[in-house]
């Protein structure tokens, strides 16, 4: 398994407990560039992302299949934030997702994850995308964690 790069963030408007993970390279996870991760709780971590016209719609929101997609990333992010697993010592088995509203562009977005339950190989985990007190997304996923020998 790789360990992501991930560094405290120690200045600017998200210095307080923030780390953050550039992903870099060749794959589909290069496409977020910085994702910030803090952990509230044992079980609850927060991912925040900038967003701009780059991830919008043709209605100038955010584009579902970002959010979609940047959820699938967050719960790796706080997953590995609060400790429950590796960099890339996970697969998603399932998620449910539901718009609420539409998402600004010109706002970080913010994912936050709870560990509803965990058994030795399962993750079950819900929570919200939010810009503020503006709810965006609510969720429900199911990760699988992975052995060394499958990762």
């Amino acid at each position: 398994m790789t360990d992501a790069p991930v560094v405290p963030r120690t200045t600017g408007p998200d210095a307080d407990g923030f780390t953050h993970i550039f992903f870099e390279g060749p794959g589909f996870n290069a496409q977020y560039g910085e994702v910030l991760c803090r952990a509230e709780s044992d079980t609850m971590a927060r991912v925040r992302i900038a967003v701009g016209p780059k991830q919008a719609n043709p209605i100038n929101t955010l584009h579902g299949g970002f959010l979609l997609a940047f959820l699938d990333q967050a719960l790796f992010a706080a997953t590995v934030t609060m400790g429950r697993v590796t960099y890339a010592g996970s697969v998603t088995l399932s998620l449910s997702s539901q718009f609420v509203a539409g998402g600004r562009i010109d706002r970080p977005v913010d994912c936050l994850v709870e560990v509803a339950g965990e058994t030795r190989q399962l993750l079950f985990l819900h929570g919200t995308i939010e810009q503020g007190d503006h709810l965006v997304m609510t969720f429900q996923a199911n990760v699988r964690k992975l052995t060394p020998r499958e990762g």
